[in-house]
C-alpha cells in the first residue's frame, strides 16, 4: 500500500507553494494559516506574506498592525498574533526549534503543527494527522470511535505511526496521506475506485466514517454598532474583544436604539451566528479619545476584521446615495 500511495502521489499531488521548501518558517507559516481555512484561500495569502515578511527576523521585527492588516480576510486573528509572538520568540534563539517538544512550547503552537513542521522541515519520521489524515485513517481501518476526542485523536495517531515507512522519512508519506484525504477520500461521494489503497481499506460504508460526537447547535446572538461618518472620514475603536483584539471595529452600542437600522450583517464565528445591527449616528454620548478618526480612503490600510468592514463599505454606499433613514441622534456605545 504505501508504494501505491506514494507513486499515486508523485503522479496525483497538487503543486502547492509550501512543497517547494525546507524552510521550518515557511512551513510553519503555511500550517498556521491552513488551520480552518481552504487550501484555495490560503494561496493568496501565503505568496503576499513570504514576500512582506520573508524570515522571521523581518516578521518579528514589524509592527502588529501590519500583521494584521496582511491577515485580513483569513479570520481568526488570534493566528496572526500567535504567529507574531512565535516569530519574536524565535528571533531570540540561536536556531529553528528540532523536536515536536521544544515546538510544542511555544504559543499556538500544537501537537499537529510541532509534527507537520518536523516532518516537512526536517523530513523527521513521526505521524502527520489533520481532518483529511483522520477520515483516511478511519476508513482505512474502519476505526468505530469519534475522531474528534482526545482519546479517539491518540488512537489515530497510532494508526498513523504504524504506517510510517521504515527506511524513509516522514515528508513524502505525510504529505501523500493528506493529499489522498484532500483529493480522493473526500467528506461525501469519496472517489473510492481511484484511491491507491482500496485494496487494503476496511470499511463497507465510507460515508459513515469518521464517526463524530453529535454537533451543538450554533448559538444566535445579536450585536449593535454604531457608524460615525461625517462623509470623508469614520470613527473607529480598538477591540479589546477576544474574538478581534488589536483590529479596529465599529464601536458597540450599549442598548438597541429606537428607530430602525440602517444596516445588518450576518455571520459566523466559533460557535455563534451572529447578527450585527448598525445605525448611523450623529452625537457621541461617550468620551472621543477612546475614538480613532479614519479617512474613507485610507480604510484599505485598517486592519479590519470582515463582518465589520462589509458593515462600512454598505453604510458609506447608503451614505453617498442618501439611503439612510433618519440618523440616530445619541449614541452611547463602549
Amino acid at each position: 500500500m504505501e508504494r501505491n500511495l506514494h507513486a499515486w502521489f508523485r503522479k496525483c499531488g497538487r503543486d502547492l507553494p509550501w512543497r517547494h521548501t525546507v524552510d521550518p518558517y515557511a512551513i510553519l507559516v503555511s500550517e498556521i494559516m491552513l488551520q480552518q481555512t481552504q487550501v484555495g484561500t490560503v494561496l493568496g495569502y501565503f505568496g503576499r506574506w513570504m514576500e512582506r515578511f520573508p524570515d522571521i527576523r523581518t516578521l518579528a521585527e514589524a509592527p502588529e498592525d501590519s500583521v494584521l492588516e496582511l491577515w485580513q480576510g483569513l479570520g481568526y486573528y488570534s493566528r496572526a498574533r500567535s504567529l507574531h509572538r512565535v516569530a519574536r520568540m524565535l528571533a531570540q534563539l540561536p536556531g529553528f526549534p528540532r523536536t515536536p517538544a521544544e515546538l510544542e512550547c511555544l504559543p499556538g503552537i500544537g501537537e499537529y503543527t510541532a509534527h507537520a513542521i518536523v516532518a516537512f522541515a526536517f523530513d523527521d519520521r513521526v505521524p502527520v494527522v489533520d481532518a483529511n489524515v483522520a477520515r483516511v485513517l478511519s476508513r482505512l481501518f474502519d476505526y468505530p470511535h469519534p475522531v474528534d476526542t482526545v482519546t479517539g485523536m491518540r488512537h489515530l495517531r497510532m494508526l498513523a505511526n504504524s504506517l510510517l515507512p521504515v527506511k524513509e522519512g516522514g515528508r513524502l508519506h505525510n504529505s501523500a496521506l493528506m493529499e489522498l484525504g484532500a483529493l480522493i477520500c473526500k467528506p461525501r461521494k469519496p472517489l473510492c475506485s481511484q484511491c491507491p489503497l482500496q485494496i487494503g481499506c476496511q470499511t463497507r460504508s465510507p460515508e459513515a466514517r469518521p464517526v463524530k460526537r453529535p454537533r451543538i447547535p450554533p448559538q444566535k446572538r445579536e450585536d449593535y454598532r454604531a457608524f460615525l461618518c461625517d462623509g470623508k472620514s469614520i470613527w473607529l475603536i480598538r477591540s479589546s474583544e477576544r474574538w478581534w483584539v488589536g483590529l479596529w471595529i465599529l464601536p458597540t452600542l450599549q442598548r438597541r436604539p429606537s428607530t430602525p437600522c440602517d444596516c445588518v450583517v450576518k455571520f459566523s464565528i466559533t460557535r455563534y451566528k451572529v447578527t450585527m445591527r448598525i445605525w448611523r449616528c450623529t452625537v457621541f454620548q461617550e468620551d472621543k479619545r477612546k475614538l480613532q478618526r479614519v479617512a474613507l480612503r485610507n480604510l484599505v490600510q485598517v486592519a479590519m476584521p470582515t463582518p465589520h468592514r462589509r458593515g462600512v463599505a454598505a453604510m458609506v454606499e447608503k451614505l453617498h446615495t442618501g439611503a439612510h433613514d433618519k440618523s440616530s441622534e445619541l449614541a452611547s456605545f463602549s
